[in-house]
């Protein structure tokens, strides 16, 4: 059984809530979720200091558990918006459209803000960042619970330490011939010179698998190792390509053109036999 004191919530609420509930689990990584959700849930409802601790899971007898979690409202009070600070190199609207939490906006948009929405807002700008070479970036909130000297009213500053840009030094390309290497140079997106972030290294390896399974290489593997260089945020990046053999296309058979002549469906086709197997030709 479950027990909420200090504060009103329905069983069907608490069943759609708490972890314990929904995976069937009691144990301490799932007791600190469900308070972690409580929390989520009052301060949505307005109480935005809400805290929620959970005591030690009762035994009361064989095969019949207590929960008991204590929730302290605090004053409700309103969500007035949020603000960057240091963001030099991007834009406030690129920041801007990957937060969650937003005041209300009449008529139409209820306030959204708890600190879970806050956190996880947070890990999206820091992922927007690496994304974009700030591989240490430190985003910190900053809150004012009386903003415009109005009790309970909450404005949150977030203070963005960009930190350096880290730059690709070194591409090197393995398993590839001279002209793979010119071709596919030109097409990536970690090359030397321009920020280097881990996330344009799965890009990369997307490229360069599309490249060959272009060409006949439908297996081809690539490996992708990346290294920095000592106090300089430059990381050398090399991609080991394996493209295995070649498949050629034997044969191209076609079934269930009953109304259109086979010469027709053969026009269209962007393949034939003996070419190499093209996976973009073949799902056009």
């Amino acid at each position: 059984e479950v027990h909420v004191r200090g504060a009103e919530i329905s069983r069907s609420k608490l069943g759609n809530i708490l972890p314990l509930y929904q995976d069937g689990v009691i144990d301490q990584t799932s007791l600190e979720r469900g308070s972690e959700a409580l929390r989520d849930f009052f301060q949505q409802k307005g109480y935005l200091q809400a805290s929620v601790s959970v005591a030690p899971v009762e035994h009361l007898k064989a095969n019949h558990l207590r929960v008991t979690y204590t929730v302290k409202l605090g004053r409700k009070g309103s969500f007035e918006g949020y603000k960057f600070t240091g963001n030099h190199t991007l834009t406030t609207t690129l920041l801007t459209s990957v937060m969650t939490i937003h005041p209300a906006q009449f008529p139409f948009q209820r306030v959204a803000y708890s600190t879970r929405m806050l956190n996880d807002d947070i890990n999206s700008l820091k992922a927007v960042y690496q994304s974009q070479g700030f591989l240490d970036a430190q985003i910190e909130p900053e809150f004012n619970y009386y903003y415009h000297d109005k009790p309970e009213s909450l404005f949150v500053t977030l203070q963005i330490q960009e930190g350096p840009r880290t730059s690709v030094g070194k591409l090197t390309l393995q398993g590839l011939t001279k002209e793979q290497q010119e071709v596919l140079t030109s097409r990536l997106t970690n090359r030397p010179g321009h920020f280097y972030s881990p996330e344009n290294e799965q890009k990369d390896r997307d490229t360069i698998l599309r490249y060959f399974a272009n060409r006949g290489y439908s297996h081809a593997r690539v490996a992708i190792r990346s290294s920095a260089e000592k106090d300089a945020h430059i990381v050398n990046v090399e991609y080991r390509v394996e493209p295995g053999n070649k498949e050629i296309i034997a044969r191209v058979i076609l079934l269930g053109n009953q109304h259109t002549r086979e010469g027709v469906v053969r026009r269209e086709l962007t393949f034939r036999s003996g070419q190499p197997v093209n996976e973009s030709a073949l799902l056009k």
